[in-house]
């Protein structure tokens, strides 16, 4: 049996969840001003935990929001956290040391607010550590899965997304592919030499969903040594063999075997969407029935550790090769002791 080593540095029983909501406003600009809240009660966990703070950018038609707004509310939310915010490698070796409580990295969700690429710079110094470009509509950088009623489109990135990737790149910020069209990650894979991940997402071969990723994209992203965070919402996994709480525990389990077996083992993660509106049974996430996965796919794949690597050890350990990346930057802006000059990343037609 092929064994996981288990992460020194994660504590017992510590869970790791690529993307938790803050309160998201499912009104568009009517609850817009909720969003600078923290997660509710519902996105803790029992012991140590590292969330991934989804933060929601009005990415609806109706209401536009400008970089200078979106700052403000990172900055309020970074005064007012009650919770460690993780913004580099030391920050997140500190709270997995201390072996309790929640902490959480910020994430941009939808970038459909920013006017010019340049303004990703200010948003890193604030705190963010990752961006998922598009939503659920398209933008001026890039072409989403759908766009409302509309077919999904078959175009890429534009021309001002290829300068946004080169900013992602050359800022060290993780880039998160999900909600993206299968054009436009094709041509984020082509191009971008950073860190990725897809935070949360199922399998197309397991339920056919341009929403899902193809089996050749999360090959890819495993490959460059990235995550794929696993969602428990019901129109992203495999179709139910039953009912109640038993059959979303097989449905995950068959989209994390199915992982493994492209060779993800060591990049699968849970990414459970928690916030959002959708219906997962509340004992899910709950510490027992986690412990039940977690004995279910150690059995099934005969790998041991992987339930623990599935709900921390694979997440924790891609987060502290790659932020410290994006920590060397926020020594340029605050003019550290250890102070280097970003690299300059000239566009080509090929990649960054």
């Amino acid at each position: 049996m092929e064994t996981i080593a288990r992460e020194d540095l994660v504590p017992q029983g510590c869970c790791v969840d690529l993307h938790v909501h803050h309160e998201l406003p499912v009104f568009g600009p009517f609850l817009a001003r909720s969003l600078h809240r923290l997660p509710p009660a519902h996105a803790e966990t029992e012991g140590c935990g590292v969330l991934g703070y989804a933060l929601y950018t009005w990415s609806f038609p109706t209401r536009r929001a400008g970089a200078a707004e979106i700052l403000s509310m990172v900055r309020r939310l970074r005064a007012r956290a009650a919770r460690p915010l993780i913004t580099d490698g030391a920050s997140l070796r500190s709270h997995l040391a201390g072996g309790r409580g929640t902490a959480g990295f910020l994430c941009l969700e939808g970038l459909r607010f920013l006017d010019d690429p340049s303004s990703l710079e200010a948003l890193v110094r604030a705190g963010v550590v990752a961006v998922q470009p598009v939503h659920f509509w398209d933008n001026a950088y890039a072409h989403s899965y759908r766009f409302g009623l509309v077919p999904v489109s078959e175009v890429g990135l534009t021309g001002l997304g290829r300068e946004l990737l080169c900013e992602i790149e050359r800022l060290g910020l993780l880039l998160d592919l999900a909600h993206m069209n299968r054009a436009t990650m094709d041509e984020v894979l082509a191009r971008f030499r950073g860190p990725v991940l897809c935070s949360h997402t199922g399998l197309t071969s397991l339920r056919e969903t341009t929403r899902n990723l193809p089996d050749a994209i999360a090959s890819e992203i495993f490959r460059r040594g990235g995550l794929v965070g696993v969602t428990p919402w019901r129109r992203l996994l495999p179709r139910f063999r039953g009912t109640g709480l038993a059959a979303w525990n097989d449905a995950f389990v068959r989209t994390v075997e199915a992982l493994v077996a492209l060779g993800g083992e060591h990049g699968v993660a849970l990414g459970s969407d928690r916030g959002a509106p959708l219906l997962v049974p509340p004992s899910f996430l709950a510490p027992p029935n986690v412990a039940q996965l977690q004995r279910v796919l150690e059995s099934s794949t005969g790998i041991i550790g992987l339930g623990e690597a599935l709900f921390g050890g694979n997440a924790v350990r891609f987060l502290l090769q790659q932020v410290p990346v994006r920590s060397q930057c926020q020594e340029y802006y605050h003019g550290g002791p250890r102070c280097r000059k970003l690299p300059t990343i000239t566009t080509s037609r090929d990649r960054c």
